[in-house]
């Protein structure tokens, strides 16, 4: 199995790797008149009346400025406008390139072409906020978590539900499919890990001793092991076939966890956590060694959001509520570049074809792609009228598809 990375197996093969979503009235002819109509009297208004109605005009005119400057820096290539909520969460599928898979706070989620903005599937039966969501490694599953406590698998073929996961008591905090099969793990509020076989429905382990919410997690790039952090700033790494931790980290913030990355290469057995302090520690998997603490003069001054390896070189991007993105040496543990949006950065990722740049959105209401080595915005995306809460970025770098507070997705084009 360890010679066949990428090639994707079926649940069994997956858990001996884890071993090892009327007509109106008709305009007047060339030959009619308006006969002898009287001009209509203009209505007498008092002074207030004539004040009220000039801040109504004053206002509508605004109105009308804002939306002409809006469709003017409108770069979005193509739109999904089905929900009716805040968009929390976006995935791409990694088997058809034209689908985008999206969950919103009103409880919904859908599955939409991102090259014509139609709906393929609505994926209901969530009581609340569908908070993540993902495609399965072969692109045909796929799973939404939501704050009413399930998991909810469909098949993306015609869009119906495969199984309905439960088990937590609380919130389900994010997901995470295997990278080589149907297996699928949650964390939640309630202080465990939940995994399943997401064919059968069936629960295939409870990780249980994380004290606090389990804020985040991922997989290793081989699927053998398993790691989570938390509200409580533990960093766990488990065995996914016992169930038992191999490594559990106290503390490794003073206080939440709020970000976390696995290095994509599974030669480089490191992940980094980002914390509510600011800080940015590297820390190797096996030994639980902290190999790099990326703080200080250049470091972030409020929670990290976002944290990524790059796959191909030693560099790791961040982003934090401070409004920076910060490209650091893992070499050396210095800041390469500092980039700025104008308010907090919501999501950072480096291009999925390994140019040295990222992409990031912000509450600003852009996306931007930055050079990584200089530090120069090589591109702004505008086109939200609010918050962009979620991004990600297709295999090829060259469709980038956001979620928004302002209850739409977009798709801009590099």
């Amino acid at each position: 199995m360890d010679d066949q990375e990428g090639e994707y197996v079926d649940a069994d093969e997956a858990a001996q790797v884890i071993d090892a979503g009327g007509d109106g009235d008709a305009p007047l002819g060339d030959d009619e008149d308006m006969g002898d109509l009287a001009p209509e009297e203009e209505e007498e208004l008092t002074e207030e009346e004539k004040k009220s109605r000039a801040e109504a005009d004053a206002k509508a005119s605004a109105m009308a400025t804002e939306i002409r400057g809006l469709l003017d820096s409108d770069d979005s290539a193509q739109g999904f406008f089905d929900h009716t909520d805040s968009v929390l969460t976006v995935a791409l599928s990694p088997l058809h390139p034209t689908l985008a898979l999206t969950g919103d706070q009103n409880n919904q989620a859908y599955i939409w072409d991102i090259t014509t903005g139609e709906r393929r599937f609505l994926l209901s039966g969530h009581t609340d906020s569908v908070i993540d969501c993902g495609f399965s490694a072969d692109g045909r599953l796929a799973a939404t978590a939501s704050m009413d406590a399930t998991v909810r698998v469909y098949n993306v073929a015609d869009g119906s539900l495969r199984h309905s996961l439960e088990g937590p008591a609380k919130d389900i905090e994010w997901l995470a499919w295997h990278p080589l099969g149907p297996v699928v793990v949650a964390g939640s509020a309630d202080e465990t890990l939940w995994m399943w076989n997401a064919d059968s429905g069936e629960c295939m382990s409870v990780f249980s001793g994380q004290s606090g919410s389990v804020t985040a997690g991922a997989w290793t790039p081989d699927g053998k092991t398993l790691l989570s952090c938390g509200e409580n700033g533990d960093l766990v790494v488990w065995n996914p076939k016992s169930g038992a931790p191999l490594l559990h980290l106290k503390q490794v913030h003073e206080g939440p966890v709020t970000s976390f990355a696995v290095h994509p290469d599974k030669a480089q057995r490191m992940c980094a956590t980002g914390g509510a302090d600011g800080e940015i520690k590297v820390w190797n998997i096996d030994t639980g060694k902290m190999l790099a603490q990326l703080r200080g003069a250049h470091g972030h001054t409020d929670s990290v959001e976002g944290l990524q390896f790059a796959a191909k070189h030693k560099m790791l991007a961040s982003c934090s509520v401070d409004g920076k993105v910060k490209i650091w040496d893992l070499t050396n543990g210095q800041c390469r570049v500092t980039c700025a949006h104008d308010d907090a950065v919501t999501h950072v990722e480096w291009s999925p074809t390994g140019d040295p740049v990222v992409y990031t959105s912000s509450v600003d209401k852009t996306v931007r792609l930055w050079d990584a080595r200089s530090g120069e915005c090589m591109r702004t995306w505008k086109g939200h009228s609010d918050a962009v809460l979620a991004c990600r970025v297709s295999a090829d770098g060259g469709t980038i598809v956001t979620g928004s507070d302002d209850h739409t997705a977009l798709v801009f084009k590099r």
